[in-house]
């Protein structure tokens, strides 16, 4: 995930470019530009977080890339652009999305305290013809240039001690165009003060 140091349009905040899409991180949200299998043929998709508590707060990068990509990628100065294996966007009090690259596609953990509540959020998507989940726990989202694979979603919870525990977290289809996330065996009560 590389920083916008001016390299890209002001509303960019983080650029990933991967070999068959670029994903640009936005304050409230993401597009991933896909190209299709034959010359010419591409898509963008739109990724609106909805039910977010007001103001949306920017993205932010964890844990630099010291040795990683910086320097100029795009049209403007961008010498001290930096690169960041994370990208965290805090949702709502309590819940944050955590973005990552892995087995070289994009996914997103969630990291909720105890108690938080998940399910008002949600995830407008334009661009998509339909959304439809698999027995795997992936969405499919069909795209003009072909389908999308959205990975299961994986989920964290910080229990009261302060430890991480897994989530069993899935997607919900909530219209032709939107979903929202699920978490399920939660602890109920909020952390002590």
């Amino acid at each position: 995930f590389v920083e916008n140091r001016g390299q890209w349009p002001g509303s960019v905040l983080f650029r990933l470019r991967g070999p068959r899409s670029t994903a640009w991180f936005l304050r409230d949200g993401w597009v991933l530009d896909l190209v299709g299998d034959t010359p010419h043929r591409s898509a963008s998709v739109h990724f609106s977080f909805e039910g977010r508590e007001a103001p949306a707060t920017p993205p932010v990068g964890e844990d630099p890339d010291d040795d990683g990509e910086r320097g100029q990628e795009g049209p403007g100065p961008a010498p001290d652009a930096r690169s960041y294996p994370r990208l965290r966007y805090a949702l709502a009090a309590g819940v944050d999305a955590v973005f990552r690259v892995a087995h070289g596609e994009l996914c997103y953990d969630l990291v909720m305290a105890p108690a938080a509540d998940v399910e008002p959020i949600g995830v407008r998507v334009d661009g998509a013809l339909s959304l439809q989940l698999m027995r795997s726990g992936a969405m499919r989202i069909e795209t003009p240039v072909g389908p999308l694979l959205q990975p299961a979603p994986s989920g964290w919870e910080i229990t009261p001690d302060g430890s991480r525990r897994a989530l069993a977290c899935s997607y919900e289809i909530r219209a032709w165009n939107r979903f929202g996330l699920r978490a399920r065996e939660r602890h109920t009560s909020p952390p002590a003060p």
